[in-house]
């Protein structure tokens, strides 16, 4: 299945669940069996397609005590399916004769797109023999003013022009990858038909081209889908960029709400999200709490006071830098720990007199002071606001 061009789509009952948390009720399922369809899932490629309605699809009918349910039917789908039919889904319908849920495959419109997609820094510009000489250039122009603001003015200005290089340089690079391959491809049926060593030279030279983007690719993609699991040598562009529909494919697709409504609007849900988690986070606490100060023996002598409050030294700074995983999510600045690691030796001095000039001052401009507020289900299909943990994702700076 993994080899076949021909879209696949697998649905139905498979008479197991994938653990334990799809049963309620009845003997836990053998967990040898569970492993074994997992396994299978894994090793052919597919992916579990978005669905809609009861997470159980099966029932045994029995009363009382007795009766079990469980996730027995369901739709998994291989990447090729997934790349043709991107926002394809089932609807779990309810059970009337049989004791399994009809399962009804629907074919939705296109996603909906709230805007443009903001910057963020693609660690694969960092394979590029350019990209230092070219941050280099950016970063040395003269900036505005001193510490953090000196890098709120440059952080911005090399956001614009990484832009419009990787426009120039990489452009599309499934375009590009496409266009390699047909290239190879045309130049061995040449070559199958009579030698040339023009053709020979420019095949070998169309497979080191396609190797090198295929890798940039895979940077680009892994980074994304965060599969840090995955070593060198692992990767696999189709499985990434597959993987990243699938993330986009299980996107919410109706919120009930606490007065009985059930949005399923995107520009609905959005809306109302926002308003839950404005008025959820600016409560504020009534509850006063006592003083507890008096019963706190002071542990930290002048000595240890001073070397605290001591300005931070470069290799602290570099120390707590490094520490930031490459592939963590980015904030509103769009600059991971990857670009900063990378132009390490570029930055650093201003990195320092910024991080200096906040000891002194502890003030911070307030672009510094912005994050995204992301939603992380805290179970599987969540079906209200309540049911999402917000983070904040900050900038690295």
């Amino acid at each position: 299945m993994g080899t076949a061009r021909i879209p696949w789509v697998l649905c139905g009952d498979f008479n197991i669940i994938k653990d334990d948390s799809e049963r309620r009720g009845g003997r836990p399922r053998p967990f040898v069996a569970m492993e074994e369809f997992n396994q299978c899932i894994q090793t052919c490629g597919l992916l579990e397609m978005c669905s809609k309605g009861p997470n159980m699809t099966w029932c045994n009918g029995q009363g009382g005590q007795a009766r079990s349910w469980a996730r027995l039917d369901r739709c998994v789908i291989d990447t090729n399916f997934l790349n043709s039919f991107s926002n394809v889904s089932y609807q779990v319908l309810a059970r009337s004769t049989s004791d399994h849920s009809p399962l009804v495959i629907q074919m939705g419109e296109n996603l909906f797109r709230y805007g443009p997609s903001p910057f963020r820094f693609q660690y694969m510009w960092t394979d590029h023999l350019d990209f230092y000489s070219f941050v280099d250039g950016v970063w040395k122009r003269e900036g505005l003013g001193h510490g953090l603001i000196n890098i709120s003015s440059k952080l911005p200005r090399v956001k614009v022009a990484l832009k419009e290089w990787n426009k120039s340089v990489f452009g599309r690079t499934n375009i590009i990858i496409k266009g390699l391959e047909a290239r190879i491809d045309y130049l061995e049926s040449r070559l199958q038909v009579s030698f040339n060593a023009e053709d020979d030279s420019d095949l070998l030279a169309s497979k080191l081209k396609l190797s090198t983007w295929l890798g940039r690719e895979d940077t680009r993609l892994a980074h994304m889908a965060k599969k840090i699991w995955l070593k060198d040598g692992d990767q696999n562009s189709k499985f990434f960029h597959a993987y990243l529909k699938a993330k986009l494919h299980k996107r919410v697709q109706e919120m009930s709400m606490s007065d009985g409504r059930v949005l399923q609007s995107p520009l609905d849900i959005h809306t109302a999200a926002v308003d839950h988690f404005q008025e959820f986070l600016g409560q504020s606490s009534s509850r006063v709490l006592p003083n507890l100060s008096d019963l706190i023996s002071p542990i930290i002598t002048n000595e240890d006071n001073l070397n605290i409050g001591r300005d931070p030294s470069i290799e602290e700074v570099k120390d707590a830098l490094f520490s930031i995983p490459i592939d963590s999510s980015l904030g509103p600045d769009g600059f991971g720990s990857g670009f900063f690691r990378v132009c390490w030796d570029l930055v650093k001095d201003d990195l320092l007199s910024a991080i200096v000039e906040f000891f002194h001052s502890h003030m911070l401009p307030k672009n510094f002071t912005a994050s995204y507020i992301v939603l992380i289900p805290k179970v599987d299909k969540p079906s209200g606001f309540d049911k999402f943990r917000p983070i904040s994702l900050c900038s690295v700076v």
